[in-house]
């Protein structure tokens, strides 16, 4: 098998570390990888067990000589240079926002939509973390009763907003614990004028709030979801950060244009290698973190065309790191078939 040469684009943040960190433990075939992040990360180790990797300012030559780019980086930073490093011939797996939405960019889900890979692109959107949980869970029930509507309320840890906000809630629930006064900048969002205590609150805003009382990461649930299920459902989320560390959950309603029959819907989940369903034990938060599966609770029948059920998976995994890889891998496969 072909080796690649690998870059990884904001290579200090909880999501590309976690890229790092899964890269070696899906055995991806690199004949080496090289980590990028600003300015002032430049020369800063980053370890994963007996590799050693030197962090090296991002610029335009970083690009050179690469297979295979992994931005694990802001909007902003993916507008600069994810035109670059395709003009340098790199396959490219964005994790930012800014392609999403795309007409001519695929927004995939490892297991979910990976046939659109056989037309070959050179650039794939990653979805938000939230998006690629649910429509692991949305894709295989659509499939059986034909969806039309669905109400989803998540419940997100602190570290979508990244490594600095886990950090920053050790250091205010320790502070709140010993009464003691702390500022933090991270709730709900750094763009945020007022800011909130995270520890031992829940905080009803994601991202930025619209002129429409709905916020920004609402809105891409919405977009997101009906691009890749390839078809205009009728979504309504409410988002809500938590003051935990690892997982996302989310608290699922929906609706079905075809009478539901729950055995068949528990079958058809339990043959998805992406998911797990549990009947009994409850997967919660600190189970679920480090493991690459979605994991389905609580399934029930709400009436003749609607179920309801309860999501945990690890964000920074199948919400970013893990199906960033996968669809690398994937696209490895369909380019190999291709030359075959």
């Amino acid at each position: 098998m072909k080796k690649y040469s690998i870059a990884i684009i904001g290579a200090t943040g909880a999501v590309g570390q976690q890229c790092l960190k899964w890269l070696h433990k899906f055995n991806f075939p690199f004949k080496n990888i090289e980590v990028f992040a600003s300015k002032k990360s430049a020369g800063r180790l980053i370890r994963y067990q007996h590799y050693i990797y030197t962090v090296q300012e991002l610029k335009e030559s970083s690009f050179d000589g690469k297979d295979i780019c992994f931005f694990c980086t802001d909007e902003q930073i993916s507008q600069k240079y994810v035109p670059i490093a395709l003009k340098k011939h790199c396959l490219v797996i964005d994790n930012s926002s800014f392609y999403r939405l795309n007409e001519q960019v695929p927004l995939i889900v490892s297991q979910v939509n990976t046939h659109l890979l056989a037309n070959h692109p050179q650039l794939i959107a990653n979805p938000n973390c939230v998006t690629s949980i649910l429509c692991s869970v949305l894709k295989p029930l659509d499939a059986l009763f034909s969806i039309q509507k669905v109400v989803v309320s998540t419940y997100q840890s602190v570290s979508g907003i990244g490594y600095q906000a886990m950090q920053d809630l050790k250091r205010q629930t320790r502070s709140f614990l010993d009464d003691l006064s702390y500022s933090s900048p991270y709730f709900p969002s750094l763009k945020s004028k007022i800011k909130y205590q995270m520890a031992f609150n829940c905080i009803p805003q994601v991202g930025s709030l619209l002129d429409s009382n709905h916020t920004t990461e609402e809105e891409k649930i919405i977009e997101e979801t009906q691009k890749i299920l390839e078809k205009k459902i009728k979504i309504f989320p409410t988002c809500v950060r938590v003051p935990t560390l690892n997982c996302h959950c989310e608290s699922v309603y929906v609706e079905f244009e075809k009478e539901v029959n729950v055995d068949q819907a528990i079958k058809s989940l339990k043959k998805q290698k992406n998911l797990k369903v549990f009947k009994k034990l409850l997967p919660i938060n600190t189970n679920c973190v480090n493991q690459l599966e979605v994991f389905i609770s609580r399934i029930r029948k709400i009436d003749h065309h609607a179920l309801s059920f309860y999501l945990v998976s690890d964000n920074l995994l199948k919400g970013a790191a893990s199906n960033a890889i996968e669809i690398a891998l994937s696209a490895i496969k369909e380019n190999e078939n291709a030359i075959l």
